[in-house]
């Protein structure tokens, strides 16, 4: 009856809760959605059975082995004898995994990565409270916190998966600020925000003349021309990496090039020297995913032409500028003879839309890149996927509770020999009740205080070396989440707490 009734509300639940997913996403995903089918519906109740066996049949078990003289004992001096089922059932659900997922590595090492954090994080909280029961010198608070190590395994539990819930909720909410809101102020107040493309050389007079006579900021023009990097030092990469989705993205797709007589005002060399006479000037990052150093011979074919350069300089490039920026520019004397467009980028104010109309009017050829409406509507999906991770994140933030809430049932009847020892002692009901809730607020305060720290590292290292954004504290979620964690705790065990105080009030 316990696993019908779980799944026909879990199955419900789980339905209502992937219909409220989709509605944030509503203009992201295609319409109609293709059915999920029956596996669903299948897969859930499997799961819960295959977890309900040893979670549920392991007491059953050592229930039905209980000797007869344990209901007259304490079932502390009398020990069940041991059954090799209980070993045989909690090893049911491992062995599904491993035969459903044995092959699946991304899901061994998210599993891993979760193991070893929850480890990590319960690690820290039973330090930090051993640390702090030493300095407390109230009573209910050092009575409370020796509460709380006396038993480190199931503390650390506690500890690891609130504050694991709670940091997946402040990487979220620091994803929604970070990256949504202040990724545009690292832009230059004057970046450009269209970019015109395909422009043809009999135009390209006009076409500049056009931004000039309306006081508009611009870059200068710079011929592109699309081509393959295909070899160096005369060996081609497709006899270096056979296989061609193991080869650099650059190596997969077409390229941009350009030529030059000056470096870009932008651009600043590394290595090497300009001008690149006879040779091409390379990029700081594809150099050194492709390895490339100065003096290889590159190969690269335009139009099915195959010719090669010589690395003359390696430039550091600024991508963030919004200027045109190029991996390789070279030398006008091996390819300016190609055929070639042009690209000009420049910065529209507000009010000036009708300029960048008139533009798309009267040059039809002409590919306008508007960067304003784009950004805009890259913005609005983030915030959507954001509110759909947001519902996640609240899921795990409530499984955190109910496991803290299924620890503490568990330990029930624990508490209440505990209290009733307090009041036989002499302890006052005043601080019977003060322990009880400084025990889980402090749990509470340690696991929302990890949760931040732990989310401003992740935050660190993706804004560092992932985006390269600037790296800064956020303090507003320091004071907020903490709080947060302890209301939410305290909502949590409020009721259970009152049960155990009940007898006090008699």
């Amino acid at each position: 009856m316990l696993i019908v009734f779980a799944s026909v509300i879990g199955l419900a639940f789980g339905a209502g809760l992937e219909y409220l997913l989709r509605l944030p996403l509503a203009d992201v995903l295609p319409s109609p959605l293709p059915s999920y089918g029956i596996l669903p519906w299948v897969l859930g109740p499997l799961v819960a059975l295959l977890v309900a066996l040893p979670a549920l049949g392991i007491p059953l078990i050592r229930l039905i082995d209980a000797p007869a003289i344990s209901v007259l004992q304490s079932q502390g001096a009398v020990k069940a004898r041991k059954n090799p089922w209980s070993w045989l059932l909690a090893s049911v659900p491992i062995l599904a995994l491993v035969a459903w997922s044995y092959d699946n590595r991304l899901m061994w090492l998210v599993l891993a990565a979760l193991v070893v954090m929850l480890s990590v994080l319960a690690a820290i909280g039973v330090l930090v409270l051993r640390f702090a029961q030493r300095r407390v010198k109230r009573p209910a608070f050092k009575l409370a916190l020796s509460r709380i190590t006396r038993n480190p395994a199931a503390s650390g539990a506690q500890l690891g998966a609130l504050a694991t819930s709670f940091m997946l909720l402040s990487i979220i909410w620091l994803l929604r600020t970070d990256l949504l809101d202040d990724w545009q102020q690292t832009l230059p107040p004057e970046a450009p925000n269209v970019f015109a493309l395909n422009i043809a050389k009999n135009e390209l007079d006009d076409y500049v003349g056009r931004l000039d006579a309306n006081g508009l900021q611009r870059s200068e023009a710079y011929p592109v021309i699309r081509g393959r990097l295909v070899g160096r030092n005369g060996t081609s990469y497709a006899e270096l990496e056979p296989n061609r989705q193991d080869r650099d993205e650059a190596l997969r797709r077409e390229l941009n090039f350009t030529w030059r007589d000056e470096l870009p005002s932008h651009n600043v060399v590394m290595e090497g020297e300009w001008p690149s006479q006879g040779g091409v000037s390379v990029e700081e990052g594809i150099a050194q995913r492709l390895g490339l150093r100065i003096g290889d011979v590159l190969t690269f074919s335009v139009n099915s032409q195959e010719f090669d350069a010589t690395v003359n300089s390696i430039r550091e490039v600024e991508w963030r500028n919004m200027k045109p920026n190029f991996y390789f520019i070279f030398d006008p004397a091996l390819v300016e003879t190609l055929p070639a467009n042009w690209l000009v980028s420049f910065r529209l104010e507000q009010g000036q839309s009708d300029i960048i109309n008139a533009l798309g009017r009267d040059f039809q050829t002409v590919t306008l890149l508007d960067l304003r409406t784009m950004s805009e509507r890259i913005q609005v999906i983030l915030r959507q996927i954001s509110m759909s991770l947001s519902v996640l994140a609240g899921l795990a933030v409530v499984s955190g509770l109910l496991l803290l809430l299924t620890l503490l049932r568990i330990t029930l009847a624990e508490r209440q020999r505990e209290i009733m020892l307090y009041r036989t002692l002499g302890a006052s009901k005043k601080r019977i009740n003060t322990t009880l809730w400084a025990e889980y607020g402090i749990m509470a305060l340690v696991s929302g205080c990890m949760a931040v720290g732990g989310a401003e590292l992740a935050m660190a290292g993706l804004l560092k070396w992932g985006v390269e954004l600037p790296v800064r504290l956020h303090p507003e979620v320091w004071l907020s989440l903490p709080t947060l964690a302890v209301g939410l705790v305290f909502i949590t065990v409020a009721w259970m707490i009152k049960g155990l105080l009940e007898p006090l009030k008699r």
